[in-house]
Order: C-alpha cells, then structure tokens, then sequence
C-alpha cells in the first residue's frame, strides 16, 4: 500500500525543514535503515532549532512513510500522531497536509490490526482531496488506493475493486514516481480480482505491475518482491504451480536481502512460498518457513489476529499431512485462539480452520470430538453460502459421516446428506453437460450418495 506524502508547497507562510537527500536516495534503494537513521539525525536538529509551527511535519510524515516499511510500526504511530496533531493544531481544516496525515495514521491502524478505526480517517482524507486537489492530481488517486486497501482488509472486494479501478483512472503515468504508483494500483487491483476468483482476468495487471516496478525500481527493491509475490499467487490460484515458485523464491530472496528478519512483508513471503512447495510434494522444506512466519506474525500481533490465526492454520494442516496429529492439534487450537480474539476475523477463514481441525479429529476416530467443530462451520457456511457451495457440501457431509460412524442421531445424517445431495446436484445443474467438469464433480461426491443409502438404511432398521 502506498503511503500519501506531501507533493505540493505548503499553504502556511512558514518554511518547512527539508528532507535530507541522502535519505531519499536510502529510502529510493529500499535501504530503510540507512534512511531511518538519517531522518533521526536530521529530526533532532530540527526539533533542538526551536521551529515555528509546522517546520517539522514533513519530516515527521517521512518518518511515517519510511518506518512502515522497514517494518517499525511503533516508531510509525508515534510520529502519525505527532504529524495529525501538529497538522490539525496549526493549518486550515481543509490543507492537504490534514488529509496526509489522517491518511497516514489510518495506514499505521490498518497495519496494526485495526481497519475498522482506520477506515473514517481514510473517508475524511479522501474529502479534503477531492476538495482541493485538480481531479486528475496523482495523491488523489493514492488516497483511492489506500481506501481501497481498507476495503480489503475488511473483506469487502467488489467495493476495494471499484475504488482500485477509479485510482487508475485517475493516474497519468508519466514520471519515474507516477511509474511506480501505477504499479502498485496494478498489483493491487490484479490480487482483489484474483481473490474474487477471476485469475485469468487479473494476470495481464500483475504482469503490467511487475514490469512497471523492474523498468523504473532498482533491482532488489521490496516493491520488486510485492510484485513477484503477487503474480506467484494468481499463477498458484490457476494451479500453475510449478510456475508460481521461482516468483516466490525471487520475492522470499529479494526481502531477505533487503528487509529486517521479523518484517511482516517477509511472512507473507514466507507463507506463500511454503505452500506452493506444499502443492508440489515438498513438506520438509515448508515447515521451517511456516514456522518462522508464525514467529514473525506471533511477535508482530500478540493479541488475536486474523493473519496470525492463519499462520497456525497453514502450520496445522502441513502437521496433519506428516500424521503429526499432536502438534498440528496444538497448532489448530491456537488458531482458533488467535480467531476468537481477533476483533474483524473473516467468518470464512475461521470456518476452515474448524473443518480442518475436525476432518483431523475424525481421521483420528475422535467423531465425538470433531461433530461440535463441524457444527459451528456449518453454521457459518449456511449463513454465508448457497447449498451448492463446495465447503458447505463438505461440511454437512463430514457432519454426518461423523455422526453416522458414532452411532448417533440416524435421521439427523439422513437431513444432513440431502442437503448435501442437494447442493451436489445444482452443482451438476450448472455445468453444460455431462463433460470431464461434471463427471469430476460427480465422482468426488460420491460418497454422499452412499452415505445416504446408508442412512436411509440405518434410519429404517432403528423403526423395525
């Protein structure tokens, strides 16, 4: 995501404090140590020199702009606050430098596990721009962008793809800096669509990020690695996953040269890299990279987290792979820890953890165990799912092969099976005849089916 920072002169009389050239050369390689320490030395002469009103904002906005991706999230808020107050304190109600600031300290509470509070910050910001900027000025189309990437967060992908796709229609690129912002609205727009499951659509834009962040970054940038780590995951989403590993091993390589050990940035990298070598048969070498980003995730988010929750998942099911079935158990329940405390967690992704707990659980002959976890998915995909819906199929039928193999409750599987039965067969309906698709479809449910003889069966010996 792109941070706003101030392109304009400042309407206030006053001079504002220059950033330091040298710190923008570090901060243009990726060398966000080197700039940090820059900006320290340059905020304490700054600040010692006795300034009037806003001499210091800008570099309190640099400092924002560069501790977030150098992974110092304790460092960005405290100068997020610092820029918002002294902007508020000391310049009009509309100056473009109250939007950057807001814009700034909606990112950091985005990043830190917070989109909910972030996102009127992000609404105001994108008031005051549209008020005083011309409609085609590019921190207009960043305030788009990072609103949008709100949106994401929150899982609303239809509305952060509408806002993606009106930030790049505002953009002109023309210069190296606009290059470089287009790119990441590419990439950004290219993720949401492939998450809405429209892969094919979505390439040609991560494709165009990635060549716009080569043509116009130095090699070994982090926007380079975003980039990679971006196409890695729609190749891996169209099952081109052989494809989809050198872009990762580039991204994982290119952070680890460039990022401190325990960047965010790095996890994910780490994340999606393991699971594509989960995808071709190579375990061993994942688990060290998912263990290492729980670690990174765990330090970060010590409190519920979404992301933290899925770490443990993803930990989870490569144990479950391996028949390690005590530590994958402890690595489930920690998920589903780290999922109850989150404040936003996606019902969805909670939802597979519980499956997947479960179909352990059951694999492990523990029915009594494994049916509450089956209940409460359920219960989420049928508020959230059509019958026809592949989890909610899964569910219902695991649900009652669980409860069939206990013993219990023999017209209970019988409902159970014919939702899923049902669910199956509009599957069938939607494909156009019976092709490759649907005899595939038929042939992986068919053990609903045979479940529900069973039942049938089960339920008229108990009437005898």
């Amino acid at each position: 995501m792109t941070l706003l920072m101030a392109t304009t002169v400042p309407a206030a009389a006053e001079r504002r404090w220059a950033v330091p050239r040298v710190v923008e050369r570090a901060e243009r390689k990726g060398d966000y140590a080197a700039a940090l320490l820059g900006l320290r030395a340059e905020l304490a002469r700054c600040e010692a020199a006795r300034p009037a009103a806003t001499t210091c904002l800008d570099l309190y906005q640099t400092v924002v702009a560069i501790a977030m991706p150098a992974g110092d999230l304790a460092m960005a808020q405290e100068y997020a606050a610092k820029a918002l107050a002294l902007a508020r304190r000391a310049l009009p109600a509309q100056h473009s430098d109250i939007a950057i600031a807001l814009s700034n300290m909606a990112l950091v509470l985005q990043t830190r596990g917070d989109p909910v509070a972030a996102t009127p910050l992000y609404i105001q910001a994108l008031a005051i721009f549209q008020d005083v900027y011309r409609p085609d000025h590019p921190d207009l189309a960043v305030a788009w962008n990072n609103l949008a990437a709100n949106y994401h967060v929150l899982g609303l992908r239809a509305e952060a793809e509408t806002a993606y796709r009106r930030a790049l229609e505002i953009l002109k690129p023309k210069s190296r800096e606009t290059k470089a912002l287009a790119a990441r609205l590419s990439g950004n727009l290219g993720t949401v669509i492939t998450e809405q499951g429209r892969d094919t659509e979505a390439e040609p834009f991560l494709r165009k990020a990635l060549a716009l962040n080569e043509a116009v970054l130095p090699a070994g940038h982090p926007d380079i690695a975003s980039s990679l780590g971006n196409l890695g995951g729609n190749l891996a989403a169209q099952g081109r996953h052989a494809e989809a590993l050198p872009m990762f091993r580039r991204a994982v390589e290119t952070q680890q040269a460039t990022l401190p050990a325990d960047h965010l940035d790095l996890a994910t990298s780490l994340t999606n890299l393991a699971l594509t070598l989960m995808d071709l048969g190579k375990d061993a070498e994942a688990e060290s990279m998912l263990t290492r980003a729980v670690a990174i995730r765990q330090k970060a988010w010590p409190a519920g987290h979404p992301l933290t929750a899925q770490a443990w998942s993803n930990l989870a099911v490569l144990l479950d792979r391996g028949k390690r079935y005590s530590e994958s158990e402890r690595a489930y329940r920690s998920a589903i820890a780290q999922y109850e405390d989150a404040p936003y967690a996606s019902p969805v992704a909670m939802a597979a953890t519980l499956r997947n707990f479960a179909d352990s659980l059951a694999l492990q002959y523990r029915y009594a165990e494994a049916a509450p976890l089956y209940r409460l998915a359920l219960k989420v995909h049928h508020r959230l799912h059509p019958l026809s819906h592949p989890e909610r199929i899964h569910v219902a039928w695991m649900l009652a092969t669980t409860l069939q193999l206990h013993g219990q409750a023999a017209p209970e599987v019988r409902t159970l099976l014919r939702q899923a039965h049902r669910g199956v067969l509009e599957r069938m309906a939607s494909h156009p005849g019976y092709g490759r698709q649907a005899q595939a479809e038929i042939t992986a449910h068919q053990d609903v089916f045979l479940r529900e003889v069973r039942a049938a069966w089960d339920l008229a010996a108990g009437q005898r």
